[in-house]
């Protein structure tokens, strides 16, 4: 779905910026349930601190996907699926991490 898209937003804008920011702010919500309740089976109780800090991680993480797909696409002219599938390779393992150790890390461990 991402790639999707990442494609339909830069052909219609012909702008990465637009394509990395329309595509992020489109799934941002989803992302957030499913990592919440699927994948770090978080109860309704942590949503409120969880969301804020999920809202950063994702401006940051925008911020990063945007610089990542320029640098592969501008300076080293690879194709925008390549780019785009290497970015997320990328940042899929340094969000998963973050989220698990600063998102989602439960009331616990922030109370010791």
């Amino acid at each position: 779905m991402i790639f999707f898209l990442v494609g339909v937003f830069y052909n219609l804008s012909s702008n990465l910026l637009f394509a990395v920011a329309g595509t992020r702010v489109c799934t941002a919500g989803t992302q957030y349930l499913c990592n919440h309740f699927l994948v770090f089976h978080e109860g309704r109780q942590g949503m409120k601190s969880s969301s804020w800090r999920y809202a950063l991680l994702a401006a940051v993480l925008l911020a990063f996907n945007y610089l990542l797909l320029h640098f592969f696409t501008v300076v080293l002219g690879m194709p925008l699926f390549v780019s785009k599938l290497l970015t997320e390779l990328i940042l899929f393992v340094w969000s998963f991490g973050l989220q698990k150790t600063f998102v989602f890390a439960g009331r616990y461990q922030y109370n010791e």
